[in-house]
Parts: C-alpha cells; structure tokens; sequence
C-alpha cells in the first residue's frame, strides 16, 4: 500500500525531509517563475501559479518498510493565465535492493517549457540532500547515451559532484550506458 504525503506543508514523515523541503521551496518557485517569464516575489505570489509538492512512497522491495525520503516526488504546476495549463516536474529516490546503504536518483524529468533554468540542477541537489537526510551513504544514477549525445544531462550531474564509474551497452537497448556515483558523506554543496 502506498503512502502519499501532498502539500508544502505536509510532514513528509520525518522532520529531517520536511526542512529540505521547506528550504527548496523558495528556490523551486523563483525558478519555475523565472522559467515562465515572471517576477518572483516571495511575499506575493502569483495567485495565476500554482506549485505543488507530492510525494508517493511504496514499500521497499524486501520488506513493508518505507525508506524515509523514497518515492516518486511531484512538483504539479497549474497555470490559470494559461487556459489551467498543468506541468508536472519530477523525481524519483529509490533504495537499492540489496544494500540499504544505496540510494538510486532517476527519471528526473523537467519538460520543455522548464529547461535551461536550472530546475534539473536543482532538483538533482534535492535528491542527494534527501538521501543523505535519508541515511544513505552514495548514490547511484545512470545516463544513456545515444547517437553519442547524452540523455540524462553528463553536465548535470558532474556540476553536482558526480562521478563516472564506468560504461556498459545495454543488450536490451543497444544504448551505451554510463553508471554514476556519488559518495554523499565527501559532498560539497
């Protein structure tokens, strides 16, 4: 059974994930308005824009227990002036099976409207502090690579402290794939 938790102002099950929560907020916001060419004033927002923060959280895949900070986190973006016009930014932080010690980020996802204002960036930060917060150790992603240009963003993920460990083809895909890991205890933010 799955746990959602939605709203700035949820608990997110543990107070830890709640304070990185609150400190991203102000940070997501200027940038989605930057992104939508508007002016970001913290005290009086838009009421046109509406961001919201959801997340959902499954079981692990060995037990009933959920890893604090885990699931498929949700940024909705409503714009009214836009015909309600709904964007959803995302990211998922998962254990990894097998060690508890692992996280994986993945399938973070910015669309178009969104690219370029640094949101991925920031976003991939956010998933490193909750899975630090979260008792992990490092951290795992992937970046596929076709037709030699990269489908993650190798930029991204070097800008934030990540390294390459090494690069594999995918016999299902025939995509190069290259694994990355960062060791979230030397993390320099």
């Amino acid at each position: 059974m799955a746990t959602i938790y939605q709203g700035w102002d949820a608990n997110f099950g543990d107070d830890s994930i709640k304070t990185i929560i609150t400190n991203y907020r102000p940070k997501i916001e200027q940038k989605i308005y930057e992104a939508l060419g508007l002016k970001y004033d913290p005290v009086n927002l838009d009421p046109n824009i509406s961001i919201d923060v959801k997340l959902t959280q499954g079981p692990s895949i060995y037990s009933s227990e959920f890893y604090k900070g885990c699931g498929m986190w949700e940024f909705p973006i409503t714009d009214k002036r836009n015909l309600w016009k709904t964007y959803v930014l995302f990211f998922y932080l998962s254990g990894f099976p097998g060690c508890c010690g692992l996280a994986i980020a993945h399938n973070l996802c910015v669309p178009i409207t969104f690219q370029n204002h640094g949101l991925g960036t920031l976003f991939n930060q956010m998933q490193l502090d909750l899975a630090k917060a979260a008792g992990f150790g490092a951290c795992l992603a992937t970046d596929k690579i076709q037709d030699n240009e990269f489908y993650y963003s190798q930029k991204l993920l070097k800008k934030n402290g990540w390294n390459t460990l090494t690069r594999f083809k995918n016999p299902r895909t025939k995509n190069n794939v290259d694994i990355f890991m960062i060791n979230l205890s030397k993390r320099v933010k």
